[in-house]
């Protein structure tokens, strides 16, 4: 506390996750108009002064919409006896009220069960879990906002959120609303993390209970977004051929994540070279085939993962498929494909009027056969 009154205030770092000075400034310059020297004025003039109770704090926040929508805040606000915005802070949030018409707490919670059973210990409320982790990750706040569908059309935006520098609603309050960016409703479910929860929390027990019945608790959207995980380990010499046959897929809305494994050729180069939008993790060393998954799977964004070796090359349709596949068969939590040899197979006939013997290793020593 010392340090922020002497040093973090003037040097405009926020007081809590639902202050922003730059936003504090902007939203309310009408009321402000220039009138402070310095932050500690007008953090001091916001809490103090009653004419300031109604200027917002934060794009998730909305005094006007939370006193409107709490008669008993209003009750107490009316007579100068209460913030709106301490109010949310001290009770609200814990009370699961909504901070904005935008955030359904209670549909947050239900849709979101790690959000939920975090929520339950008493370590965060719902607004600080999105701001925290749900909005780095894509979660909807409610059912009139798709968040991971506005970072997919907004790519600037999704590089800020994965940074934690903003999240999905955020931005389009205070930013896209007024640059006129599109969102879209989000409907009757919301996707939780790779896959859409169309269920209740109840779904949810059940489905840990008898976690091979996941599909029935689940729905996918649309057109979901694909991560694509490929780890490797000095295959240069495959990825011309891998990589042709990724750009030829005939479905497009897929994310590509290449984790190399330490190698020491230059595929790294090769990939940046030949897909410059995929997501690039170079490792320093070998951590293993299933830990390098791992690791792209933590960086993966999408609403399924495929996981797919190096040293294949695919059908313009593979992608197409697979998913085709789930989208119609609602008791399949996971599909493969039919992997084939990459050349055809070489015929050998032989023919002899008299006995003889063949010595089959040998034969295919000399045929270079792997």
């Amino acid at each position: 506390m010392k340090h922020y009154l002497e040093h973090g205030i003037y040097e405009g770092r926020p007081p809590n996750m639902l202050f922003n000075f730059a936003y504090y400034l902007s939203y309310n310059n009408k009321y402000l108009k220039n009138k402070f020297k310095n932050n500690a004025q007008v953090i001091i003039d916001y809490l103090k002064n009653s004419a300031a109770f109604e200027n917002s704090p934060h794009p998730l926040f909305d005094p006007k919409w939370y006193l409107a929508q709490n008669k008993d805040v209003y009750a107490f606000y009316s007579q100068k006896k209460l913030h709106p915005y301490l109010h949310f802070l001290e009770h609200g949030a814990r009370e699961r009220r909504a901070p904005n018409p935008m955030f359904d707490t209670h549909w947050y919670l239900q849709n979101y069960p790690e959000a939920q059973d975090i929520v339950k210990t008493g370590a965060m409320t719902a607004i600080q879990h999105y701001l925290l982790i749900g909005g780095r990750r894509g979660f909807s706040p409610s059912p009139s906002f798709d968040a991971r569908w506005y970072l997919e059309q907004n790519q600037d935006v999704a590089a800020l959120a994965r940074e934690g520098l903003t999240d999905a609603l955020s931005h389009y309050l205070a930013v896209g609303r007024a640059e006129n960016r599109s969102y879209r409703e989000h409907g009757s479910s919301a996707k939780i993390r790779n896959l859409t929860s169309s269920g209740t929390v109840e779904a949810w027990r059940t489905y840990r209970e008898n976690p091979h019945d996941v599909r029935r608790y689940y729905l996918l959207s649309k057109a979901p977004l694909i991560s694509i995980i490929i780890v490797n380990l000095n295959g240069e010499h495959h990825l011309n051929d891998l990589g042709t046959s990724l750009l030829q897929q005939t479905y497009q809305n897929f994310e590509i994540i290449f984790v190399d494994n330490g190698s020491q050729d230059s595929s790294c180069h090769l990939w940046r070279t030949l897909i410059p939008n995929s997501i690039i993790i170079e490792l320093d060393r070998n951590v293993g085939f299933a830990e390098a998954n791992n690791i792209g799977l933590r960086a993966s964004r999408g609403e399924l993962i495929a996981l797919l070796n190096n040293d294949t090359t695919v059908d313009q349709d593979w992608l197409y498929s697979l998913l085709n596949t789930m989208r119609h068969e609602p008791n399949i939590g996971a599909v493969t494909s039919k992997i084939r040899f990459w050349v055809p197979f070489i015929s050998i006939e032989f023919a002899s009027d008299a006995e003889f013997s063949a010595n089959v290793s040998m034969i295919l020593n000399q045929l270079a056969y792997k």
